[in-house]
Order: C-alpha cells, then sequence, then structure tokens
C-alpha cells in the first residue's frame, strides 16, 4: 500500500498601498505588515517632526527600525520600498509653496490630482503626482 502526502499551498496576495509616508493623507503612515505596506495611524511614541523622503524603489527588505525612538538624532524611521530604515527627514518648514490648477499648496501638503485616480503633493516647490492608468467606468 501506497502512502499519499498531500501538500496544501496557500495563496496570499500581499497589500502594496504606499511606499513612503508620501502616499498617506493626514497623519497617516506608511508602514510594512506580514504581506505589504499600508497606510495606518501612527501608534506608541510621539514621531519626529519632519518627512520621510520617498522611497525610489525596492529596498533590502530588512526592518532596522519601527519607529523614530529607534533612530539617532534627528533622523526618521522611514520604508526604503521593502523595509524601513534610518533616514535624514525633510523639515516641512521650508516656506515653499506649489501652485496646481490654480490652487496654492503648501510645502508637504497632499492633495487629489484633477483626474481624479492620482495623489499628488507639493515637494520643494514642486506638484509631484503619482502617474496610474485611471479606469474609466461606463455604466
Amino acid at each position: 500500500m501506497h502512502s499519499v502526502v498531500l501538500i496544501l499551498m496557500l495563496a496570499r496576495t500581499c497589500t502594496e498601498g504606499c511606499s513612503s509616508d508620501y502616499d498617506c493623507y493626514g497623519s497617516k503612515k506608511c508602514c510594512s505588515h506580514s504581506c505589504g505596506h499600508t497606510c495606518q495611524n501612527p501608534v506608541g511614541l510621539a514621531e519626529k517632526p519632519g518627512y520621510c523622503p520617498k522611497a525610489t524603489g525596492f529596498g533590502d527588505c530588512v526592518n532596522v527600525c519601527s519607529s523614530d525612538h529607534d533612530c539617532g538624532g534627528s533622523q526618521k524611521c522611514c520604508s526604503d520600498g521593502c523595509g524601513h530604515r534610518c533616514q535624514d527627514a525633510f523639515n516641512q518648514s521650508l516656506g515653499l509653496t506649489c501652485t496646481y490648477h490654480g490652487i496654492t499648496y503648501n510645502n508637504e501638503d497632499r492633495f487629489n490630482s484633477t483626474d481624479g485616480c492620482n495623489k499628488c503633493n507639493c515637494s520643494n516647490g514642486m506638484v509631484v503626482c503619482t502617474k496610474i492608468a485611471c479606469l474609466n467606468i461606463v455604466g
């Protein structure tokens, strides 16, 4: 008689809802969890002032820190695209503004794109927007 071994593999879909704090509205932060990144309300110790730089690629997937207080000096715990590491923060008090379709925004402000599906922010005097394809559903 032969024994049969059945291996069951569970399919898991990871959520990549953000790659940095810039992708999150208000005080929410881009946080990693067991499978991806999502915007979440900060908990625990108060965060250090400033903003994390936008992740520019897929990082090394190592979490060197889990909060700003794991980092020395004025550095913040920031996403590198996969994991988190201590990085120098951008200061909100640069005094720069951006104008987008006739509306003036302060440096680091986040707002919706006029296409209705992309997100923008004012970064060092320049408007930076995501560029995802928008679906137009005709009903």
